[in-house]
């Protein structure tokens, strides 16, 4: 039996100084996407049960600053 895993996509934008600690960070999970101007915006897929713990880590490595959004699976939007 395979379990099914539900997962969300995570947008986050960020400042450039945060980069490598987030993406070290996200080690274990996929990053979707990658753009880079003026700040870096990422793409993560998280399962949905882990979306929380993510969030709170990312938040406490960059002392808040860091917009997140959180897509559910059934949403659609520009990524999938």
């Amino acid at each position: 039996i395979v379990p099914i895993i539900e997962y969300s996509m995570i947008s986050l934008t960020f400042n450039y100084s945060y980069l490598t600690v987030i993406e070290n960070s996200l080690k274990p999970y996929e990053i979707v996407n990658r753009t880079f101007s003026t700040n870096v915006d990422l793409v993560v897929k998280v399962p949905n049960h882990e979306v929380d713990i993510v969030i709170q880590s990312l938040v406490h490595l960059t002392n808040n600053f860091i917009q997140i959004k959180v897509f559910k699976q059934e949403e659609k939007h520009e990524y999938e």
